[in-house]
């Protein structure tokens, strides 16, 4: 019986070892800190039928090697140039054609700053574009350039596809 269970044990300590090799370094790290002493686990019931045989240990080495390319130097990925831009972007309403102006600020390709000014001339596209300037900002601080595209804020649906439209005519601007 004890044979079994430290064969058993030693089956389940190399699958470990094999899971946890494919999750990366930080497995394998995590796997020196968990791993065991084979020879402390002791068994609590003898089975006093079976000859107790010589116990047979199993030693299993591994080696995790990281290569680097030691040749290879930072590059930027930015898309676009850090500032300030500002764009007209223009959509159709029921009342016409309307346009909103928005100006962002840009580190790194992120949005950093946003701000939207009304230019909408029918009362009902004010109040749309007002109640689109004061939500707008937590759907677009924070994300990366190429990833920005809005759609309904604050229960308006057309004033982002002008929005939108300037977002295009910024990322041109600061294309790099």
């Amino acid at each position: 019986m004890q044979k079994s269970s430290t064969l058993f044990l030693s089956l389940l300590v190399l699958s470990g070892m094999v899971l946890n090799a494919c999750g990366g370094p930080e497995a394998i790290l995590e796997l020196e800190d968990d791993m065991f002493d084979l020879e402390d686990f002791e068994e609590t019931e003898e089975d006093e039928d079976e000859p107790v045989e010589e116990e047979a240990t199993l030693e299993i080495e591994t080696e995790v090697k990281l290569e680097t390319d030691s040749s290879l130097e930072e590059v930027s990925t930015s898309d676009y140039t850090d500032g300030s831009y500002t764009a007209n972007g223009s959509y159709s309403s029921p009342a016409g054609s309307e346009a909103i102006s928005v100006k962002l600020t840009l580190k790194d390709d992120i949005v950093t700053a946003v701000s939207v000014t009304v230019l909408a001339e029918n009362s009902t596209s004010i109040d749309f574009q007002n109640k689109f300037a004061g939500g707008v900002s937590s759907q677009v601080i924070g994300v990366d350039m190429d990833q920005l595209s809005v759609g309904n804020v604050a229960g308006s649906s057309l004033t982002p596809k002008g929005f939108n439209a300037a977002v295009a005519s910024i990322k041109a601007q600061a294309a790099s």
